[in-house]
């Protein structure tokens, strides 16, 4: 698995956990070669025979709560993210959190969840995401507040500048939109999107 010959790592893995289904070390070991193949359910299956012997490792617990959200079962993530010590301190369990309750159309949680992962860790990342949980429910005044912010942290954000181009927009702001999407269009002419939205306004 170190040496990223992932495939045949799985092969014997799996052979492994069989012959081992208590050693949690094995289940883990499989859990992150099922994840690398883009096979979430059975990384998940793998990761859940592990927990029984650890129960409250946040790393174990937050990797399973991973592995369902990628199978497309947030109903099975929450409750891992729950009982996950550190929760409220981590940005990516946060950012995770709010994915799962926006899937579950828990959409006020899953803004508290952003922002907290963003107020942990104000990366362009998470920035982003918040501004998008704005965008995504038509709160276009917020929206552009936390996109405005992150211009201003990451001016070099292509993804941010469209954010707040298009909060404006949404928010009849057209005024403060142009000069958004004029900047997008220069820097990049043969956008059709930019020209699109600049000539909208």
């Amino acid at each position: 698995l170190k040496v990223g010959k992932v495939a045949d790592a799985a092969r014997v893995l799996k052979v492994a956990a069989e012959q081992s289904p208590d050693d949690p070390a094995t289940q883990v070991a499989l859990g992150q070669a099922d994840m690398m193949l883009k096979r979430p359910a059975e990384a998940a299956a793998a990761f859940e025979a592990a927990l029984p012997k650890d129960p409250k490792n946040a790393s174990l617990l937050y990797n399973t709560a991973l592995a369902w959200f990628d199978a497309h079962e947030p109903t099975k993530a929450e409750p891992l993210l729950a009982r996950m010590p550190g929760v409220e301190d981590s940005a990516e369990a946060q950012s995770l959190y709010g994915d799962v309750d926006e899937a579950l159309h828990k959409y006020e949680a899953a803004g508290k969840h952003y922002a907290a992962a963003a107020r942990i860790r104000p990366s362009e990342g998470n920035i982003y995401m918040l501004g998008i949980e704005f965008l995504r429910h038509w709160t276009f005044g917020p929206a552009a507040k936390v996109f405005a912010a992150g211009v201003k942290k990451y001016p070099k954000s292509t993804r941010m500048r469209v954010g707040l181009g298009v909060a404006y927009y949404g928010g009849g702001k057209y005024n403060e939109a142009i000069p958004v999407f004029a900047e997008l269009l220069d820097a990049h002419p043969d956008n059709a999107m930019y020209a699109e939205l600049l000539g909208r306004n």
